[in-house]
């Protein structure tokens, strides 16, 4: 595995910088020289240098191996855009002789940023988020950087579909790696990156002393901010919109950014944007059959693995808002909200994922953080009353880190079943967590749509395509709105009538 207790900064700082422009429209050209800049040798030697290109139109894409040929997914969301859109392709040295999975071992990934796209994401972040995951064979390796993108290895899979997000044996893999995530990486600060690189100049918004003066930044609270401040004010109705937006953003983070939970200081290390096609799975799995109900498991258990990529939006935040976003998600990029997870469903997915915070936290986590911050606590939430530590304190871990066989084979053992024996963490005691989490989830419902719907409103200034950005916006801000309602109305113990999302929500 990698070094979880190197440092990332120096990894940074050694990372090997090409200073050349990837152009668009020129862009095969563009490539070559990015790949023989980094590997000179294919240049030299027998076999032509291909490239298949993964995006076209769309802001993010990947594409991935599956049984000897290779599908090109479009992750979009929303549709996106076309000449602002980050570009990604696989390149491949044709050798003689090789296998596709010979040359796929060799192959790169070279992708190249979109304009504007610093309004909505901080791209060093990324590339220091990015090098922490691989140290922890969570990513890929990171090869270089370029003027405009980054370069990195290939990871073979399949990409899941928001129907494979509803089988029980995936959602349980990506509630155990989601938990390993949040269990052995640490939150990294703006603070911390520039203790461990010293020269390294973040493009970052200062810190918001007066949203979230105790807390690291950036974090989702303060990504949220810097997203409202973007916002046009061209309009008297942009002003009042941005107006009401702060005045919630606000409310929010006084209502929900100070509750103690899983992580230090109630936050972890969050991807943030767990749509389906940020999750690769094994290729042994078949797709799901198009038939099939959103509720039925397979019908017989299958061992998965996956993994996640794209860490763009990857920053601190609550383990519950990173949760029910990808809860969110399992509706797609429609927003069928008849395929979000039902009450059981999310029980089933908390307990996995628990038990793998649990297991990594305990013997898996990296020999101390950076600047000797502590380990994460297993503080817990309890809605309506005053938080206190939960039932089990994380002991110390073992001098050894817990180990992967690789950065795309992180297995499932006895811990996925809800019905296995965890030594350390008693069923009572599992159950009292997993019901505090739930609850904080509850809580949490509705901040993703009013993440993505600020979003949107950011994308409907700087994509060029014909897609409905605002449209898209309204129906993410409504299902923050319709969230508040529901809060209100229990809140009054009124038995008001739910929305689609809600109703689902509640259902068992």
């Amino acid at each position: 595995m990698g070094n979880p207790s190197g440092n990332v900064g120096d990894l940074n700082k050694a990372l090997k910088y090409i200073p050349i422009l990837h152009d668009p429209l020129d862009s095969d050209t563009s490539a070559l020289q990015l790949v023989l800049e980094l590997f000179p040798e294919w240049g030299k030697s027998e076999g032509e240098v291909k490239f298949t290109r993964f995006t076209d139109g769309i802001t993010n894409a990947v594409g991935y191996l599956l049984c000897g040929y290779t599908i090109a997914l479009l992750v979009v969301r929303s549709s996106l855009i076309s000449v602002l859109s980050p570009k990604l392709f696989k390149a491949v040295k044709h050798r003689l002789g090789h296998s596709q999975a010979q040359l796929d071992e060799e192959a790169v990934l070279i992708r190249a940023y979109g304009n504007k796209t610093e309004v909505l994401i901080d791209r060093e972040k990324e590339t220091i988020s990015h090098l922490l995951l691989a140290q922890h064979d969570l990513a890929p390796p990171l090869l270089a950087r370029f003027q405009n993108g980054l370069m990195y290895r290939f990871i073979p899979g399949r990409v899941c579909t928001s129907l494979d997000l509803t089988t029980e044996p995936i959602f349980k893999a990506v509630a155990q790696r989601l938990g390993q995530w949040h269990a052995v990486l640490p939150v990294v600060s703006n603070d911390m990156i520039s203790h461990m690189n010293g020269d390294l100049h973040l493009h970052s918004t200062p810190k918001p002393d007066s949203l979230t003066p105790h807390k690291p930044t950036p974090n989702i609270w303060t990504i949220i901010q810097k997203w409202i401040v973007a916002l046009p004010l061209t309009t008297q109705a942009e002003i009042d919109r941005r107006a009401t937006l702060q005045k919630e953003l606000e409310r929010t983070v006084r209502e929900l950014s100070n509750v103690p939970g899983l992580g230090k200081d109630g936050l972890t290390f969050s991807h943030c944007d767990l749509l389906s096609g940020n999750v690769i799975i094994n290729p042994d799995l078949p797709p799901p059959s198009p038939s099939r109900s959103t509720d039925t498991e397979l019908e017989s258990p299958v061992s998965v693995s996956v993994s996640f990529i794209d860490y763009e939006y990857a920053t601190p935040a609550p383990p519950a808002f990173d949760i029910a976003n990808h809860f969110a998600e399992w509706g797609g990029f429609e927003c069928i909200y008849s395929q979000l997870p039902t009450r059981s469903q999310r029980r089933t997915f908390i307990t996995s994922y628990l038990r793998s915070y649990d297991r990594h936290l305990r013997y898996g986590h990296p020999n101390g953080y950076p600047n000797g911050d502590p380990q994460p606590t297993r503080q817990s939430y309890s809605p309506n009353s005053t938080p206190s530590n939960s039932l089990s304190s994380a002991s110390s871990p073992s001098s050894t880190p817990f180990s992967t066989s690789n950065y795309d084979t992180f297995k499932p053992d006895a811990s996925s079943d809800p019905s296995a024996k965890l030594t350390d963490l008693t069923e009572k005691e599992l159950s009292s967590e997993v019901d505090r989490l739930m609850a904080e989830i509850d809580h949490f419902r509705g901040i993703p749509g009013f993440y993505w719907g600020i979003w949107a409103l950011i994308q409907a200034q700087i994509s060029t395509i014909e897609f409905d950005y605002g449209r898209y916006a309204e129906i993410r801000l409504g299902e923050y709105w319709d969230w508040r309602a529901a809060e209100e109305a229990e809140r009054l113990g009124m038995n008001a009538e739910k929305g689609e999302r809600e109703a689902r929500w509640a259902s068992e």
